[in-house]
């Protein structure tokens, strides 16, 4: 059970700094206590995730939440990974993503 008097460790994996200062925004005015680390790309959040340079000392998330369409790796793929790794299955994903696709919304 998380300790709700420490912040929750959040891995927001986004390329567009819009959407980026949209959900920085949407934390802050929920009053949720968090450390928000960003990443841009998916290669980026697969290092951060597996603790890999330059990431080494970065926290385990407690949640993560994902675009989909990302550059040199998708979400997708991310994703994939992460429910293929039994160190990071357990790890909640949000999905964010602008497409309308069915494909897209039922491969996630």
């Amino acid at each position: 059970m998380p300790d709700p008097s420490q912040p929750v460790e959040i891995l927001l994996v986004e390329d567009n700094p819009v959407d980026a200062m949209m959900i920085k925004e949407a934390l802050h005015l929920a009053k949720i206590r968090h450390q928000l680390s960003l990443v841009e790309d998916g290669e980026a959040a697969l290092r951060f995730l597996r603790n890999e340079h330059p990431h080494e000392q970065a926290a385990r998330p407690e949640v993560v939440i994902l675009d989909l369409r990302l550059p040199r790796v998708s979400g997708h793929a991310v994703l994939g990974a992460m429910k293929s790794d039994p160190g990071l299955r357990q790890i909640p994903v949000l999905v964010l993503t602008t497409s309308a696709a069915q494909r897209d919304i039922a491969k996630s």
